[in-house]
């Protein structure tokens, strides 16, 4: 193989024209002159095309092929190629662990064989770079996350492409997200944008308005917002990216879901889920996604033998290890929601110790991960159930908790949010006082500390977490 013909396919991935580079690959491999190597080489170039244009399964057809070491025996550099581009299919079905596995075994490759820093190798430690930002938001490291996504810029304004540079800041875009810092996040979503568009990529275009979408969610321009999301999925539609479609239309049917609107637009989306996890057996977090809807679907009927049903659905995806974390908070969110209900009718002190371990889990998802938003709902809502309980000093040194880490965050609104429920606690004080030492009903006290109706604004779309 010529070295023409290998600028030819870095310059069809350059100019994001990944189709026309897999029928270019594919007619090389037609040549009865190809070398083991020039077919191992080949073979990467379309695994990695595969990986980004997010054909999954075509991609999964390569690596069987690639790990038959009784048909062809890759060198170390292609070791570290093959092994980078399969760490990254596994971090999209869902295999953290694995995923984060193997990149540890890379990095291992690349040290212990000492390997010449090749634009190739400096090229996957940029996808490596970025995997383990996207796996430490995974797991709710979000300042590790941040470190690794800026090495990953660095690597990738100097070694990739501009497809990679785009991702990278997308992800960066979601660190900054959870941590509150909304305006430099929806930035970092417009520059991927951008570069997206000038390369006419619509997966990225897709992900991008997706994700811009739920920053104008979060800064209250509503209309935007749905319309962003429902961008992202028109764009998404013609790809085969399962995973990323089942988390928009996570998100578009909660919208509907929110609005009480189960109509022909919800049906459509519901049956569109349904599709993909019949497509996706194998990857529990499509099933998971759909899990959730149901559950929500359960939740809103009139009859409580539904909104059981609804809860033990909840608590199941609770219980898989195999979810991320936007699923894991809204879950705990939904399933708080339905042990309020349960305590504030029946009044029984397990249900309160449920409610307490859940948001206690809100509230170390929120400081490991430096996820303000997170952390002060859970700090909110504890305070609440301290004022339902009687505990009014208690109530009052959460909030000033609270208050301190909303001082800590580059989002004003935090700091704001904390204060009002200050003021509240403040003005209502003498009848706290009184109401803690009569026998009220818990309804009432409820009602008074406006628990429902707060847990509720941060199950919003607005407010969510990840949505």
């Amino acid at each position: 193989m010529d070295s023409t013909s290998e600028i030819n396919i870095e310059t069809y991935i350059e100019n994001n024209q990944i189709d026309e580079a897999i029928i270019l690959i594919d007619e090389k491999f037609k040549s009865d002159e190809l070398s083991e190597d020039e077919k191992i080489h080949l073979y990467l170039s379309k695994l990695r095309l595969l990986r980004e244009k997010g054909y999954l399964d075509k991609a999964s057809l390569i690596v069987d092929l690639l790990q038959n070491q009784d048909r062809y025996n890759l060198n170390d550099y292609q070791l570290v190629e093959f092994h980078t581009n399969l760490a990254y299919l596994m971090w999209w079905s869902g295999k953290y662990d694995e995923s984060e596995n193997l990149i540890s075994r890379i990095y291992e490759i690349i040290d212990h064989k000492n390997l010449d820093s090749t634009s190739t190798i400096m090229r996957c430690k940029g996808t490596l770079a970025h995997l383990t930002g996207l796996n430490h938001t995974e797991y709710g490291n979000t300042i590790q996350s941040q470190n690794h996504l800026l090495d990953a810029l660095e690597l990738r304004n100097k070694y990739g492409n501009k497809i990679e540079i785009a991702t990278t800041k997308i992800t960066l875009g979601f660190a900054y997200y959870v941590q509150g810092s909304y305006e430099r996040s929806l930035q970092y979503y417009e520059e991927a944008q951008d570069i997206f568009v000038r390369l006419n990529n619509a997966q990225g275009i897709g992900r991008s308005k997706f994700l811009a979408g739920i920053i104008y969610f979060v800064l209250g321009r509503l209309e935007i917002g749905e319309y962003l999301l429902k961008e992202a999925y028109s764009y998404s539609e013609d790809n085969d990216n399962d995973v990323f479609k089942s988390r928009v239309l996570l998100n578009l049917l909660r919208i509907e879901i929110e609005k009480n609107d189960t109509s022909d637009e919800f049906e459509g989306y519901y049956e569109k889920l349904q599709n993909i996890v019949g497509k996706n057996p194998g990857i529990p977090l499509i099933f998971f996604r759909f899990r959730f809807i149901e559950a929500l679907r359960l939740r809103i009927s009139p009859r409580l033998m539904d909104k059981v049903e609804a809860a033990k659905v909840f608590q199941t995806i609770l219980k898989s290890s195999e979810i991320d974390l936007e699923l894991r908070i809204l879950t705990i969110k939904y399933n708080i929601e339905y042990l309020l209900d349960e305590y504030r009718l029946y009044g029984e002190e397990i249900v309160l110790l449920e409610i307490k371990e859940l948001l206690q889990v809100m509230e170390k998802i929120g400081t490991k991960e430096s996820a303000t938003a997170i952390l002060i709902q859970s700090l909110i809502l504890q305070s609440k159930l301290s004022l339902v309980e009687g505990n009014l000093q208690n109530a009052r040194k959460v909030l000033d908790k609270s208050l301190e880490i909303g001082k800590q965050s580059d989002n004003l609104n935090f700091g704001e949010e904390v204060l009002a429920e200050i003021d509240y606690l403040e003005k209502h004080i003498e009848e706290w006082q009184t109401m803690s030492r009569m026998n009220i009903h818990l309804y009432e006290k409820f009602e008074k500390a406006r628990v429902m109706e707060y847990l509720k604004s941060t199950q919003d779309i607005i407010k969510g977490f990840r949505s």
